[in-house]
């Protein structure tokens, strides 16, 4: 039998696994997570082990990911998160604002979106800063009533922006796949967003 979380990885992905469920509603926990009156401090939890994952998309290119991205964003987390447990597992809604955005609608520049994440592999647990650059599509299924993005790859669509500007992908550290994101490694934020755009050019 799968464990619990590794389905519910798959869920995120695939988007069907769940889409057809007919059972009760998803609970939900407060929108600011606290603890004794704290936010919660996520950095304090322990590490992912992205190695656990049953992976649906392996993406080995760039060119790969953004083409199959619905919304392509730099966007910065505001603190705000909402937990939501369904079907035995826990899931987790972070709200972020979108600061630019590179690839997809435009009508989200400015807007707060929400980013549902399998808990045990949420973005707050690996973030060194609030700026990332976010592959996404939009979530459909039954965990979310509200309208939500998920990262492609869960993981492999994620990278910081770290205090010098720089691109940070650091799923390596936490045992995940990493292809082609060792040649953008520290690069530039400006400079990757203009690889994204030219690899968007390509056919």
């Amino acid at each position: 039998m799968k464990k619990i979380l590794a389905l519910a990885s798959i869920t995120l992905l695939t988007f069907s696994v769940l889409g057809c469920s007919k059972q009760s509603p998803s609970t939900r926990d407060s929108a600011n997570e606290t603890v004794n009156g704290s936010p919660m401090d996520y950095a304090a939890q322990a590490a992912p082990n992205y190695a656990t994952m049953d992976l649906a998309e392996h993406f080995s290119t760039l060119d790969a990911l953004t083409h199959d991205s619905q919304l392509i964003a730099e966007v910065e987390l505001d603190g705000q998160t909402e937990k939501i447990a369904y079907e035995g597992a826990d899931f987790l809604l972070s709200s972020a604002l979108v600061t630019e955005v590179i690839s997809g609608d435009a009508a989200y520049l400015d807007q707060n979106i929400k980013i549902l994440d399998v808990e045990s592999y949420n973005i707050q647990l690996t973030k060194e800063s609030n700026r990332f650059i976010l592959f996404m599509d939009k979530y459909e299924g039954p965990v979310a009533s509200e309208e939500a993005f998920v990262t492609k790859g869960v993981y492999q669509g994620r990278y910081n922006i770290n205090a010098n500007n720089q691109v940070d992908y650091n799923a390596g550290e936490y045992q995940g796949i990493t292809t082609f994101q060792d040649d953008i490694q520290k690069m530039n934020v400006n400079s990757f967003k203009e690889l994204i755009k030219s690899s968007l050019k390509s056919s």
